[in-house]
């Protein structure tokens, strides 16, 4: 039996391969395996985050992946993977993120009433990658303790009308969508617990709920990642839309796409082959317009005019004022 090697730093990181595989992986600190939609092992940078929530399944494709997200499901992951298309990153999730500092200072505050030691050190998440077969599983909490392994804190910022969407606090009575997104941190990043602070409108303390690991769901949640990797992505083969409202936004932009569309007329594909012909030529001309120039300025030296006696054609090589790069002007007219 091969050996393995759990790599890991003062936080977690990147956990469990084949010691044999170490190097061929990629498990080398800056570079991240996954696979691409057709299978293929590839190395992404470690800084190159949007690669990395393309390729990766991160804790926010998890709700998606398992419905329980009310705004977006596997229709719309689905395209968004494929398509490598940029998070709309609203002004609700930018200010989240602004504030996730401040959260950690309050929990910082609240580790006592947690039932957590008061002198251990709230520290910001890091990022933790599992590479598995045909996907690299990925999440970030964000907040970990620096002495106490086992537990992890995730930040939220509601409207007040969400607060219904929970139970009683220090509970596991969250809302669906986070319950998932949780049960993934915990499975990666190998902890117990996972509080969950959320700052409800403009209040101005956390209210927390205590989500305990449920290894039964993590186990549906692998299954529903790998089918969804495996069978759509992979295979190009998109999930049944569903209700959620970025679903149906996108169904909205493939109809309006598709009723502005029409096939090539005759006439309008010979323009546009006429197009595409001028414009590669223009590109070759550009090419070898610059090469005759660079030609010209090695000729010309420190020569600032170069002229034919008698006549109005000239070459002219002089800086214009304030400029050090002498401009090259070609001047034919005889």
């Amino acid at each position: 039996m091969q050996q393995t090697n759990e790599i890991k730093t003062d936080r977690i990181i990147k956990r469990i391969i084949k010691q044999d595989d170490l190097y061929q992986a990629g498990l080398l600190y800056d570079r991240i395996p996954c696979f691409d939609f057709d299978g293929n092992r590839i190395l992404v940078p470690e800084d190159d985050d949007r690669s990395l929530r393309r390729w990766c399944c991160g804790s926010t494709d998890v709700p998606k992946i398992m419905g329980t997200n009310p705004y977006s499901g596997p229709f719309d992951l689905f395209h968004h993977k494929l398509n490598n298309e940029v998070v709309r990153v609203n002004p609700a999730m930018m200010m989240g993120s602004r504030m996730e500092p401040i959260f950690r200072e309050m929990t910082q505050e609240s580790l006592g009433d947690l039932g957590l030691d008061p002198d251990d050190q709230v520290q910001e998440g890091i990022t933790i990658y599992e590479p598995t077969f045909m996907v690299t599983l990925r999440s970030t909490p964000d907040a970990i303790l620096r002495d106490n392994k086992n537990v992890c804190f995730e930040f939220k910022r509601h409207r007040y009308d969400m607060r219904e969407d929970y139970g009683e606090p220090m509970t596991n009575e969250v809302h669906p969508m986070e319950y998932d997104q949780v049960q993934w941190h915990m499975y990666l990043g190998d902890f117990s617990v996972c509080f969950v602070g959320v700052l409800f409108g403009g209040d101005s303390e956390l209210v927390w709920w205590k989500v305990e690991r449920d290894d039964a769901r993590i186990a549906m949640i692998k299954d529903a990642v790998f089918t969804f990797w495996t069978k759509y992505l992979h295979r190009r083969q998109q999930p049944s839309p569903d209700p959620t409202k970025a679903c149906l936004d996108r169904l909205k932009r493939i109809e309006e796409k598709q009723a502005s569309r029409r096939v090539f007329s005759q006439e309008e594909w010979e323009l546009a082959v006429e197009h595409d012909r001028l414009s590669k030529a223009i590109k070759e001309l550009e090419v070898a317009k610059k090469e005759a120039e660079a030609k010209i300025r090695v000729s010309a030296g420190d020569m600032q005019e170069i002229y034919i006696e008698d006549g109005k054609s000239k070459i002219t090589l002089k800086a214009p004022k304030g400029r050090d790069t002498r401009t090259l002007r070609v001047s034919i007219k005889d």
